[in-house]
């Protein structure tokens, strides 16, 4: 039984450690903690952006769409995504012509950490979790 239990354990570390980055981004995520690091930025900007943040929530489908919802976006912002493997960054193409792009500091057991660059200024992460 215990063979069992530890080949069972070592396949499915195996099958999931072979899924590519968009694979495992599928599915919904919440956005539960956010940390800046932006110089000249009040800190009551950094607050509303973190609180703006913090009630967001993606959808990434296996088609290659997604859908961004918020407090402040209640109707949503959608498009498309791309995950460039080798350089580990996220695309968002929305539908209105903007981009965004999101280093992939990390994504397993269920959590993801994104960092976006703001020019010289600094950085934003946020972490999601799978909901």
């Amino acid at each position: 039984m215990l063979i069992k239990s530890l080949f069972f354990s070592v396949l499915v570390f195996s099958i999931s450690s072979g899924l590519s980055l968009k694979e495992r981004i599928y599915g919904t995520w919440e956005v539960v903690d956010f940390e800046a690091q932006v110089n000249e930025a009040s800190e009551a900007l950094i607050a509303a952006g973190k609180q703006e943040s913090l009630s967001s929530v993606y959808v990434f489908k296996e088609d290659g769409t997604f859908r961004l919802t918020s407090d402040y976006l209640k109707e949503g912002r959608e498009g498309t995504f791309k995950i460039y493997e080798g350089l580990r960054v996220l695309r968002l193409s929305y539908n209105d012509g903007n981009q965004s792009y999101f280093d992939i500091l990390s994504l397993e057991n269920g959590m993801m950490k994104l960092k976006v660059t703001i020019g010289d200024l600094g950085y934003t992460i946020e972490t999601l979790k799978r909901r």
